[in-house]
């Protein structure tokens, strides 16, 4: 077979793997900045090169047209920085994305393919800064094993390019003529890449995290959620309602509380001034709380003592990037265990992170629900004689349409303490109004509330919070107006709520002395049909997939220094229990392991663990010996697949000791002559050693086992000769 000037020119696995390395590489990062023009770009150019440059070779760019290029990539760099991105990171590694698009359309040496690893290995980096994505995980582990591929074809080639420049007895080295590159050494260097990702992955659950780096903070923008700042228009909310973007995922750490308000709110902001169809949080005062050495921040809320039906509810909030520093969480909050290590809290009740949540976060919050809202607090033993909180503030109304207290008043006659007013007027608007989002606008100067109430009949939830507030305000009763979220759907698989951003909810505070905040929720269910059994079972797979995102989240990209405290703490007061019970118990085994089952389980995590680890090694070298042939690693007894070729490599070691090296571009048999001058009695066994080798190599038959035998003996009769 004639030989072309380079392997690397030539069509071959080698340019498949490392264009496929190439647009993981450009795929990934384009999927972690949520923009497809850069995967819609190489997706025609690569195919293009592909073709065109390493199959047909019909095309390749000169070196003053890609010179040409490169300064249209440096000016279209410096544009992007300038005047749309902003962004220094994000226009070098599109800058450098166009470069290596460039070199694809070149003649490439193995240096070249080299800068374009490196160009892939930092797209990764810069997608592993900004994605917290579960298809990065997807992705990178498709990108570690083809990698592994290309540098090792990377390597061979290398090595072809070097003989190639000193002798023409080479062709057997080629890439399509090689018979190592099989199904199975593509199959278990996988295997090998997995083991590896799986045994560094103990780095990642020790190494010390800080948080979120400086790039991150640059690059990543939060999902923006309207509503949840200070101030908010009617219409905000209403205009996320049909978006379904998941926002976070709630889990439910303790039983569900007995009487409990199902289905669950999670609180957000509160707001207490209303004016031309907005709210305003208007300068409520607003206090810092740090955690304490546990890391737990106690919030210093409390429900008043005559809420004595109030139960703890604890929530462990996973949260996407978002724009907004609002934590969420139900209604009282009293503590952050996880997460933050100190937040604010206004006047509401609201509370706020120090910063917006644009990496995501996770943290657990501990709540105490208000009274049962199903059963009618007794005013009598409580009677309003006196407000506890400076409540005036919830009072406050703009000028009215005389229609909406008369309104008020209509709708509560006959009806004696507060709360039952405010009943009253929660199921009156509940089923007296229609649920709809589809609006039109008031006429110019008219009050939306009194156009909602007497005219369109009909609104989204932020109507009839509105509503609700207003016209309770009319009525002396101290009220807010709260955003947040609905409870979401439970997804069983993962035994938590999922909350969109169509979940998004607003509602109503009343105060009660005594008795302090509660809510109402005036909105009607919207309108929905029943799902069909088939639909049910389309469901199961989103599901399931959307649970392994949520784990993704919660225990991979909110993985943190606090966690990794709380790990090594645990880790390290399990091994002392467990030296001490085997220090106190170890002559009486069966108070170890049967009276008392506490040792038996910490015994089987450390166990666990040992096993765990145990089989990783194992696995890496097993795909080790699968990929180089070696069975063994113990010194001095080198072990292969092909015998023969362990004993030919254990002779080439004997002599290159003795100054004797074989050069590449020798033959085995061309090496043995060759020392038939400098060894004279030594020449013999070199010889018979070479037949025996080349017999076993490209006889076609598997060597007997009395040859094997026969070339022990020869090489250790080769030392023998070197030691006299």
């Amino acid at each position: 077979m004639s030989l072309v000037h380079s392997p690397l020119q030539r069509f071959s696995l080698f340019s498949f793997v490392s264009y496929t390395l190439i647009f993981l590489g450009i795929l990934t990062l384009s999927i972690a900045e949520e923009s497809v023009i850069y995967v819609l770009l190489s997706f025609i150019l690569l195919p293009l090169s592909l073709v065109w440059v390493e199959h047909k070779k019909q095309f390749a760019l000169s070196k003053w047209s890609a010179n040409l290029l490169g300064i249209t990539a440096i000016g279209y760099a410096l544009f992007e920085l300038f005047f749309l991105s902003g962004s220094f990171l994000v226009s070098l590694t599109h800058f450098l994305i166009l470069i290596q698009l460039i070199k694809l359309f070149q003649s490439k040496t193995s240096t070249d393919y080299w800068h374009l690893y490196l160009i892939s290995l930092i797209q990764i980096l810069v997608a592993s800064v900004i994605s917290t994505e579960l298809i990065f995980g997807v992705l990178f582990v498709c990108y570690m094993i083809v990698g592994t591929w290309a540098l090792i074809l990377l390597h061979w080639n290398q090595e072809v390019e070097r003989k190639q420049g000193r002798s023409d007895k080479v062709s057997h080295l080629s890439l399509e003529n090689g018979t190592w590159f099989t199904k199975s050494f593509l199959i278990h260097t996988a295997i090998l890449t997995l083991c590896m990702c799986l045994f560094t992955s103990l780095f990642f659950l020790f190494i010390p995290r800080l948080g979120a780096g400086f790039f991150q903070r640059e690059i990543k923008r939060g999902m923006a959620i309207s509503g949840f700042s200070e101030t908010v228009d009617l219409n905000d909310i209403g205009a996320i309602l049909e978006n379904p973007q998941v926002v976070m995922w709630v889990e439910v750490l303790d039983p569900l509380p007995q009487g409990s308000a199902v289905p669950f709110l999670w609180r957000g902001l509160a707001f207490d001034q209303y004016r031309d169809g907005r709210w305003y949080a208007v300068d409520l005062p607003k206090r810092w709380f740090a955690a304490d050495q546990e890391g737990r921040i106690l919030l210093s809320s409390t429900i008043p003592s005559a809420a004595h039906e109030s139960q703890r509810l604890i929530q462990r909030f996973t949260l996407q990037h978002l724009d907004t520093q609002v934590i969420f969480g139900a209604y009282h909050p009293q503590s952050i265990d996880e997460g933050l290590s100190w937040v604010r809290k206004d006047e509401a009740d609201a509370v706020f992170a120090p910063y917006p949540h644009t990496g995501g976060i996770k943290y657990q919050i501990t709540s105490l629900l208000p009274v049962n809202p199903t059963r009618t607090p007794d005013f009598s033993l409580h009677p309003p004689r006196k407000r506890k909180e400076n409540v005036e503030r919830y009072l406050q109304l703009p000028p009215l349409d005389d229609r909406i207290p008369q309104l008020a008043r209509q709708v509560t006659a006959g009806v004696s303490t507060p709360y039952e007013k405010a009943k009253r007027l929660e199921v009156y608007l509940k089923t007296r109004y229609r649920y709809s989002l589809t609006l039109t606008p008031p006429p110019a100067r008219e009050d939306p509330v009194a156009y909602f109430l007497f005219q369109s009949r009909a609104g989204h939830c932020e109507y009839f919070a509105t509503a609700l507030a207003i016209l309770l305000r009319t009525l002396g009763i101290p009220s807010r107006y709260v955003n947040g979220f609905a409870q979401g759907e439970w997804n069983e698989y993962g035994s938590y709520f999922l909350v969109r951003q169509s979940d998004a909810h607003s509602w109503v505070e009343a105060y009660f002395p005594d008795y302090g905040w509660l809510p109402f929720d005036a909105t009607p269910s919207r309108p929905s049909s029943p799902p069909s059994e088939w639909s049910a079972t389309l469901q199961i797979v989103p599901k399931y997939f959307d649970s392994l995102r949520m784990k993704w989240y919660a225990y991979i990209i909110g993985y943190n220094y606090r966690h990794q405290r709380q790990l090594v703490g645990e880790i390290g007061e399990n091994v002392f229990e467990i030296g001490t019970l085997f220090g106190e118990s170890f002559t009486n085994w069966k108070a170890l392991f049967l009276l008392d089952p506490q040792p038996a389980k910490l015994l089987g995590k450390i166990l666990s663990v040992f096993l765990l680890v145990g089989g990783l090694l194992w696995g890496i070298r097993f795909a080790f010996w699968k990929i180089t042939g070696v069975q063994g690693w113990r010194k001095g007894e080198p072990r292969y697949r092909e015998p023969v070729i362990a004993y030919y490599q254990a002779l080439l070691r004997v002599l290159a000791r003795h100054g004797y090296t074989k050069q590449p571009w020798t033959t085995p048999q061309e090496f043995a002559e060759s020392l038939t001058k400098d060894q004279p009695i030594l020449a013999p066994l070199l010889q018979n050693f070479t037949r025996i080798y080349y017999h076993a190599r490209f006889g076609g038959e598997p060597l007997p086992r009395e040859l094997l035998s026969h070339l022990h003996t020869l090489l250790q009769a080769i030392k023998r000769g070197f030691q006299r």
